[in-house]
């Protein structure tokens, strides 16, 4: 439910990059990721200016984590609760795997 209620605090260029790093990070099992501008463009289909602004939004909103320096890859890590644990299940949709966050009771 963790996934809800941060989505619902985001507009829909942070929820596109979000699920991008998302899929890049934990979706590959890795905490943390060095991503190209570029490639969050090219899986998002948006323009460099607006991944820019939904990322310094996700970083404001403490949902994701970037270091390295601007114009590289820079390293991305989406933050998660110290209590959720991440379960990956395979399903046939483009060879993607779906990323699913359990709470811990």
């Amino acid at each position: 439910h963790f996934i809800e209620f941060q989505l619902s605090r985001l507009n829909h260029s942070e929820i596109a990059v979000y699920l991008v790093l998302m899929r890049f990070t934990w979706g590959h099992g890795k905490r943390t990721d060095g991503i190209a501008i570029s490639q969050i463009m090219s899986m998002s289909g948006m323009p460099r200016r607006t991944v820019c602004y939904a990322i310094n939004g996700l970083r404001s909103k403490g949902i994701i984590e970037v270091t390295g320096p601007p114009r590289h890859t820079r390293t991305f890590e989406v933050l998660l609760p110290k209590k959720a644990k991440l379960v990956v299940q395979p399903i046939a949709l483009r060879s993607l795997s779906v990323v699913q966050p359990i709470a811990l009771q």
